[in-house]
């Protein structure tokens, strides 16, 4: 007489066990990772919020500001971040800015060896609005990026009348 055993019984809850532990730490994974990239993106706009807060630009067209959001899209499609064969000198962060009077978006160009050696992370912001007008933002401690303009002419310089010169006539 043949005995035959059933053997899916006996393992079909331990697989079912490692396939829900699985899923849990698939979940785990990435909602941490979610988490860690929200708490990440909010520390740079709470950092880009407290250095960029009091700049003349931003109070006349942003006002207080709400909220600043790093746009990953718009960030990923700036012509500056586009060119691989650089040594990411000119990369830039794109975040939107809403605040009382209005909303815009600020262009960071990101220093990397200032943020190794600082903490800094930014070099430079602008504060880009609709219409293709743009305004340097200074950022707390540091002056705005200086936009190129032609320094005034120095008016010509009289050469010294000889003593008397003007008093004969």
């Amino acid at each position: 007489m043949t005995q035959v055993t059933n053997f899916k019984g006996q393992h079909g809850g331990a697989a079912k066990g490692c396939l829900i532990a699985a899923v849990i730490l698939i979940l785990l994974a990435v909602g941490g990772g979610w988490l860690m990239w929200n708490k990440v993106t909010g520390m740079m706009g709470e950092e880009l919020t407290a250095a960029i807060k009091d700049d003349p630009a931003i109070l006349e067209h942003i006002g207080t500001i709400d909220e600043i959001k790093l746009d990953l899209m718009a960030t990923g499609k700036r012509p500056e971040n586009q060119d691989t064969g650089s040594d990411g000198d000119d990369a830039v962060m794109v975040f939107d800015i809403t605040g009382s009077k209005g909303k815009g978006r600020l262009v960071a160009k990101i220093d990397g060896k200032a943020a190794e050696d600082s903490g800094e992370m930014f070099e430079s912001v602008t504060l880009e609005m609709g219409g293709g007008k743009s305004y340097p933002i200074s950022i707390k401690g540091k002056a705005p990026a200086a936009t190129p303009e032609k320094a005034p002419e120095a008016a010509p310089e009289k050469a010294p009348e000889p003593a008397g010169a003007g008093a004969g006539k």
